[in-house]
């Protein structure tokens, strides 16, 4: 729809200022239009009334919708090499955690490995101290049956000769005197 301004008004869009009795160009959205029309800037041209002297600015609207045009692009520019730069960081950033997490593996298989050293190291310390402790077990078990079969050869024979005992051990007696 074309519009005819009938007061003086600015296009928000562009900045660029309008008087009374030039066709607004480029055409206003839909709800721009209501604002400008409730406001008593602009009314409806139908769209077969001829053109308007001066609204063939061709030129002014292309350099309008460029500078529009370029300053998006810029905007969008701007926008994408600091989405890039923080792309590039946050890269950056998971690259060495990868880095660290590898050498973080590593380091956990190398201490899981000489944990199972240890416990191989530890099952034989405690297998070797349980053979230990029933060696020792047997020897004292032989020695109190030595001496018991000691004790039982001694006393017979101490008293087959005849010798007094105190305690279980055989005492010199004194010789009669004639």
């Amino acid at each position: 729809m074309r519009y005819l301004v009938i007061s003086s008004c600015q296009d928000v869009r562009t900045g660029k200022e309008f008087e009374a009795g030039e066709e607004f160009l480029p055409e206003p959205d839909i709800d721009q239009a209501k604002r400008l029309k409730n406001a008593g800037c602009l009314r409806e041209i139908p769209d077969d009334a001829p053109a308007l002297p001066g609204s063939d600015d061709s030129a002014v609207i292309i350099a309008d919708l460029r500078a529009l045009l370029g300053e998006n692009a810029t905007k969008a520019a701007g926008e994408y090499n600091a989405l890039n730069a923080r792309l590039i960081d946050l890269t950056g950033k998971n690259d060495a955690l990868v880095e660290e997490n590898t050498t973080m593996r590593g380091l956990l298989d190398e201490a899981a490995k000489e944990a199972d050293k240890l416990r191989d190291v530890a099952k034989g310390f405690e297998d070797t101290h349980e053979t230990d402790v029933a060696e020792l077990d047997r020897r004292a078990e032989r020695i109190a049956e030595l001496v018991a079969q000691l004790e039982a050869v001694a006393r017979p024979a101490a008293n087959a000769s005849g010798a007094d005992q105190v305690d279980g051990a055989p005492t010199k007696t004194p010789k009669a005197k004639n």
